[in-house]
């Protein structure tokens, strides 16, 4: 005898209530601006803090060779015994520049070289003179010794760069309204003792536009680094 299988009961189909569509709704309105705010932040901090890493790499480099440097003098060609000779400025600015060649030169407010301390003076960013940070003027001279800086527009520094004797714009000597009078890079201590040594500071500050506007127009990143000059003739 065949026997017929018997159908399962059916489950019935759950009724959709008009307010769990409300509901959905008012989660996705509290929701949505979450998600949008954490995406243009994306969007807007995440290269600016790539920014922030280049003025990072561009200080460091500069302030390394104006170490190595001091008060001497380099030939801007070294593989060329008849090229001109610059002072430190000029390599420490032409470094700085090309560290930070994936910005746009505009987005550049100022490089600063500056006198500085030894680090119980306080960390790199909080030894830049407050008046080489907003002055309009090429140079600040301070009463103290660690105070004195060379304030270069990067733009105009940029143009002398290329020009056949944009060196002499670095040097002194041969331009008197040159920013580096303000700290001769030629005068500059190594020596003769090791009390004599100076320290050398190099700053770069930036102002970068914001792409959306929701966190301001523009947004200014700085950076700083300090290195003692390496010993000349020490007695």
């Amino acid at each position: 005898m065949i026997r017929s299988a018997r159908r399962a009961p059916s489950c019935p189909t759950p009724r959709r209530f008009r307010g769990d569509r409300g509901t959905a709704l008012t989660e996705s309105a509290f929701v949505a601006p979450v998600v949008l705010l954490l995406i243009f932040g994306i969007l807007e901090f995440g290269p600016l803090f790539r920014d922030y890493l280049t003025l990072g790499d561009a200080v460091a480099d500069g302030a390394r060779i104006g170490s190595a440097l001091g008060p001497d003098t380099a030939k801007i060609d070294p593989t060329n015994p008849a090229s001109a000779t610059a002072t430190a400025d000029y390599f420490i600015v032409r470094a700085a520049l090309q560290s930070t060649s994936s910005l746009n030169v505009d987005d550049l407010d100022r490089i600063v070289i500056f006198d500085a301390g030894p680090p119980s003076s306080g960390a790199p960013l909080d030894q830049v003179p407050r008046a080489c940070k907003t002055s309009t003027a090429n140079g600040v001279i301070s009463g103290r010794r660690e105070g004195s800086c060379n304030i270069y527009n990067p733009k105009i520094a940029l143009n002398q760069l290329a020009l056949p004797n944009g060196y002499r714009y670095f040097d002194c000597s041969q331009t008197p309204g040159s920013p580096a009078c303000y700290w001769n890079p030629v005068t500059r201590k190594n020596g003769p003792t090791i009390g004599d040594i100076e320290y050398l500071g190099v700053y770069i500050k930036a102002k970068v536009p914001l792409m959306t506007g929701i966190f301001g127009d523009e947004f200014t990143v700085e950076q700083a680094a300090i290195v003692r000059l390496e010993p000349g003739g020490i007695k």
